[in-house]
């Protein structure tokens, strides 16, 4: 599966590195989806962790704050959604 928004910053600066997500809305209807995964077919258990890891979430964050993070989704994903990778500060 492809990300979405992939951001890394140095962690030489950790502290400095700030983001700001604001009011976004991901939408992937129903039928798009079974049509998807019907073309797949059945996958193997090392296809299924290769989509399981964090590296391949739609989100990818990493050494930086997060602030505001306003993201909605309306679908099913089998991925991660979202990972933090070394974040000094957590805002939620």
């Amino acid at each position: 599966m492809n990300q979405i928004l992939i951001v890394q910053f140095s962690n030489k600066i950790i502290d400095e590195n700030y983001l700001e997500i604001r009011n976004i809305l991901i939408i992937q209807h129903t039928d798009s989806s079974i049509y998807f995964f019907s073309k797949i077919g059945n996958i193997s258990f090392m296809e299924f962790q290769d989509f399981s890891r964090s590296q391949n979430s739609l989100f990818y964050f990493e050494s930086c704050s997060l602030y505001n993070f306003n993201v909605r989704f309306v679908s099913f994903y089998m991925s991660p959604i979202l990972s933090i990778v070394n974040e000094p500060k957590q805002t939620f």
